[in-house]
């Protein structure tokens, strides 16, 4: 429900907004049980962003009608989380490269989305998200990832051109010890093979519409792990 006497609800795959007396004229639609919950002007507008902002991914969908539903209005604080990117010139893809160089830290997960590749708008597009691959920024310019040739280091460097594009996140409060040991086991799977048995599992798992076991560390998908965690967007090239 907004300020504007309207309310924004989702239809198959996207949202829209309607006024709140058409919607209760709809046949199909059975009106709430409940009083509409008030919120603040601008709490208002970070809930609608949260919305009208992000990729519809089922699970982060979820989360945000869940912390409305009991009140804890937290995730709205920073409500962009699965960007709907838009294209961007050369000129703001360098600036947006410097900012990068400038705020990211150890620890952070490194996204991507190659924009020249169609294997990795499908995997995007079936995963109901904004990226296809995750990394770990281990700091001074080197990240750890898995590609098929298995796990590996190499500098951040490799994802500076214009066809690429990055999404930084960081979990907030991470304790220097936690952060230690990330980076030491991120260190440990270097050199192991890509996970081609995992990441089939998880694709047809996706393609059939399954829900993941968020008890096995390796059936959640780049964009499910980022709905349903503490994560945090701190910065998108």
């Amino acid at each position: 429900m907004t300020g504007r006497n309207t309310v924004i609800y989702p239809v198959r795959r996207h949202f829209v907004e309607r006024p709140v007396e058409k919607i209760h004229t709809k046949s199909h639609f059975r009106p709430p049980s409940c009083a509409y919950r008030r919120a603040s002007a601008e709490c208002e507008k970070r809930v609608e962003a949260f919305f009208a902002g992000n990729v519809l991914n089922p699970f982060l969908i979820q989360r945000g009608l869940r912390e409305i539903a009991y009140g804890d209005l937290s995730l709205f604080d920073s409500p962009i989380v699965l960007p709907k990117l838009r294209p961007i010139d050369a000129q703001e893809h360098e600036q947006r490269w410097k900012e990068l160089s400038a705020c990211i830290l150890d620890g952070d997960m490194v996204t991507v989305l190659d924009q020249s590749s169609t294997v990795s708008r499908l995997i995007s597009r079936i995963d109901v998200g904004t990226w296809s691959h995750t990394a770990v920024y281990l700091g001074d310019g080197y990240l750890t990832e898995a590609i098929t040739s298995g796990v590996i280091e190499r500098s951040i460097n490799v994802y500076g051109k214009q066809r690429y594009r990055l999404g930084i996140y960081r979990i907030p409060g991470l304790p220097h010890e936690n952060l230690r040991k990330m980076r030491e086991f991120a260190c440990l799977q270097l050199g192991k093979p890509y996970n081609w048995r995992g990441a089939a599992f998880v694709a047809w798992k996706k393609i059939l519409g399954l829900n993941p076991t968020l008890s096995r560390r390796f059936d959640l998908s780049p964009n499910d792990l980022i709905a349903l965690s503490h994560l945090r967007l701190v910065h998108v090239v």
